[in-house]
């Protein structure tokens, strides 16, 4: 456990920074002059620390404190950040993009430090007498599928954006943002649970306690559904004064993207859940491929449709690859249970 937590470490901050440093290279290749620049720069800055918020939102989801973990990755960050933001309007200053992102940044690391605290607070002592043990080659054999999976399932929620600008018009790619910022209300109450139950999960399979394991799989499946149901059904009936009231009367053409999307982000709710199972028991090799499948079909939904629907098309390859995403995962839940094969051992 020691070398698995100083390794995770490392390699985050390996990682971090070496993502950091290309968003700084493409800042300085783009040149001063570029509309791009000061945001690489800043997101090249940026990004070791979210690498970082996520290592410790898992490490302390699987320490069993998800409370604490929730609060390192969304609740400080955000929350420092609007008392700054408050902080900036009571004082009647107005705040530029880079000093936006660099406040963000500044509440991203106290929360980063807040983690480390809480870590360490929960570590057992018996790690302080123990000298690390490193398997990387097991670990990142182990890892890498999923790093693809994850890779592909990012670029899949992506995509749409990074297509319809070149494909369509930046107003298309305006109406989409705006209708996806709606669709959170149904997936962020499901990704909060994930940080709990995935952790729960892996035990129960490492445990032996499969029923227990079961368990958890269908009562998070049941919250994915109950919380995303229901609000996919208001937001497909009411989607133009939904759109009206948040965004404009500008954007109320937007409304069919957003009664697309509604429905996309079922499947997405759902994949959270049954991603955390295929996870944890092993089947990242799995997970991978169903997601890179997932990828060609929404990037080829995107080329065919985005040029005559413009974000309507967009929306509907989203709901195409999620939903077939959605479908192939299922099936291997349900051949995992039936297979009764439930550790990575037994699943090779």
């Amino acid at each position: 456990m020691r070398g698995l937590v100083r390794a995770a470490d490392i390699v985050t901050l390996g990682s971090g920074l070496l993502g950091g440093l290309l968003c700084i290279v493409a800042a300085i290749f783009f040149g001063r002059a570029s509309d791009l620049y000061a945001g690489l720069i800043l997101g090249g800055l940026l990004l070791p620390v979210m690498a970082y918020r996520s290592l410790y939102r898992n490490l302390l989801a699987a320490l069993k404190l998800p409370q604490r973990g929730i609060m390192v990755d969304e609740l400080l960050p955000t929350g420092i950040m609007t008392l700054f933001l408050l902080a900036g309007i009571i004082g009647s200053q107005k705040l530029s993009p880079e000093l936006a992102i660099s406040l963000y940044l500044l509440s991203s690391m106290v929360a980063v430090v807040a983690g480390i605290v809480w870590i360490r607070a929960r570590l057992p002592d018996e790690l302080k007498g123990v000298a690390p043990v490193y398997k990387l080659r097991m670990w990142m054999s182990t890892a890498l599928p999923a790093v693809v999976g994850n890779s592909a399932r990012l670029l899949m929620n992506r995509s749409d954006i990074l297509m319809l600008a070149p494909l369509a018009t930046m107003l298309e790619v305006g109406y989409y943002g705006a209708a996806m910022k709606v669709t959170y209300l149904q997936s962020a109450p499901v990704i909060v649970l994930s940080t709990v139950i995935t952790a729960r999960i892996s035990e129960a399979i490492a445990a032996g306690k499969i029923r227990q394991g079961k368990r958890l799989f269908f009562g998070s499946l049941a919250f994915a559904l109950i919380c995303s149901v229901p609000v996919a059904a208001l937001l497909s009936v009411f989607a133009e004064p939904i759109m009206t009231l948040l965004f404009g009367m500008d954007y109320a053409q937007g409304s069919q993207v957003l009664a697309i999307l509604s429905v996309a982000q079922v499947g997405a709710a759902i994949n959270i859940p049954v991603t955390s199972f295929m996870l944890m028991t092993g089947r990242q090799n799995t997970f991978g491929k169903m997601t890179l499948v997932a990828l060609i079909a929404n990037i080829t939904g995107n080329w065919l449709l985005i040029p005559e629907l413009g974000a309507e098309g967009a929306a509907l390859a989203t709901m195409i690859s999620i939903l077939l995403l959605t479908f192939m995962q299922s099936i291997a839940c349900i051949s995992i249970m039936l297979s009764g094969r439930y550790s990575e051992k037994e699943a090779r």
